[in-house]
């Protein structure tokens, strides 16, 4: 069975490393990449299966490296992923003591 390749676009080192290594053991190999001019090099030199962006500056960096995965052969899955803040009380922080 051969593992699926997921590119990896994240600037901080510690969170690429918790993701890579949870991913690394659904048997999925990660190359990590820093930021989106790296990745548009990374998917001319090698074929991937899914492209994982941050949330951080994620819209134009997937607008970019969406036009870059159209153009391939066999184009990746565009993912991108990030933490949703939520701001509204929930029911059980509205309740009084």
């Amino acid at each position: 069975m051969t593992s699926s390749r997921l590119l990896l676009v994240e600037q901080e080192p510690a969170r690429a490393e918790r993701i890579t290594n949870a991913l690394s053991e659904a048997n999925l190999e990660v190359f990590h990449i820093l930021d989106v001019a790296t990745a548009k090099d990374a998917l001319g030199l090698r074929q991937f299966d899914i492209v994982l962006i941050s949330d951080q500056d994620a819209k134009p960096a997937a607008m970019e490296l969406q036009r870059v995965v159209q153009k391939l052969s066999a184009p990746a899955l565009l993912l991108v992923y990030g933490c949703l803040l939520y701001t509204s009380p929930s029911p059980r922080d509205r309740q009084k003591s």
